[in-house]
């Protein structure tokens, strides 16, 4: 299992290349039975939004996904448009 600073890093960088705009984790909560939990959000999933897009939602899944694979392998991703 990875380090938080490993996941930490890994989402930023997405952040850095404008593929989400920022993102939470369960990291600090979780319990080995749950796994982790991102949270990744970006404009393309606001359906208020000029930039609602569900093909790009799922990009952006898969790309928050393929990023934390490697340093876990019991990681869930959400990508949603704004948090609560």
């Amino acid at each position: 299992m990875a380090s938080w600073g490993d996941i930490n890093v890994a989402l930023n960088r997405l952040v850095d290349a404008g593929t989400i705009t920022s993102f939470r984790t369960n990291h600090a909560n979780r319990t080995d039975h749950l796994g982790l939990h991102v949270v990744a959000i970006t404009p393309a999933a606001d359906r208020q939004s000029p930039d609602f897009d569900p093909q790009r939602i799922e990009m952006v899944r898969q790309q928050v996904a393929e990023a934390v694979a490697g340093l876990t392998a019991d990681a869930t991703v959400t990508v949603t448009g704004r948090l609560p």
